[in-house]
C-alpha cells in the first residue's frame, strides 16, 4: 500500500471528479453527528488525500438504552437507538 504525506486541504465531494484523474487510496467511515464530515476530512489528511467523495449514510447497528432515570439501576424501560455511520472514499489526484 502506498503511503503520502499528509495534506492540508481536503476537498469534500458528493459526486466522483469528471475534469481531473485520481485514484482511490482507501476507504473512511465515521460515527453520524454533526461534526461526521470534519472527522472524514481529519482522517483524509492523515492518508495524504486530496479529496475525498461521500457515499450514503448507513445503520451499522442498534443499541438499547435505558429510558428510566439514571438514578434508577434497577431500569426495565428500555429504547433503540440507532447508530449510523458515513462512509467516504478518499482519493489522491494525478498529476
Amino acid at each position: 500500500m502506498d503511503t503520502f504525506e499528509p495534506t492540508a486541504d481536503v476537498e469534500v465531494l458528493n459526486t466522483w471528479p469528471r475534469d481531473r484523474k485520481y485514484f482511490a487510496i482507501g476507504e473512511l467511515e465515521v460515527s453520524t453527528s454533526d461534526q461526521a464530515n470534519n472527522a472524514l476530512v481529519r482522517k483524509a489528511r492523515q492518508m495524504g488525500a486530496d479529496a475525498i467523495v461521500l457515499g450514503p449514510a448507513r445503520e451499522r447497528s442498534q443499541v438499547y438504552v435505558p429510558i428510566d432515570s439514571p438514578l434508577n439501576t434497577n431500569s426495565v424501560s428500555f429504547r433503540g437507538v440507532s447508530l449510523n455511520s458515513v462512509r467516504a472514499i478518499a482519493i489522491k489526484y494525478e498529476p
